[in-house]
């Protein structure tokens, strides 16, 4: 599996997503108290949402092609 072209794919998105989640704990997340007041979260949270979303979905997505590899 390891010479498959998907697995540097799913590799580098994974550590895209741990670096996704550092960031948005050491600076998005320590203000989440002042969302409550907002009426839309913050620019910043929903980028980290979107490429959480689209990070993860390329995991999956990666781990399916391993198996036709």
């Amino acid at each position: 599996m390891a010479g498959s072209s998907a697995a540097p794919w799913k590799l580098e998105l994974l550590l895209l997503v741990g670096l996704n989640v550092l960031v948005f704990h050491a600076g998005v997340y320590r203000r989440v108290d002042d969302w409550a007041k907002a009426a839309m979260a913050p620019v910043t949270a929903r980028v980290a949402a979107s490429v959480s979303l689209v990070a993860w979905t390329g995991v999956i997505f990666a781990g399916r092609f391993l198996a036709h590899v």
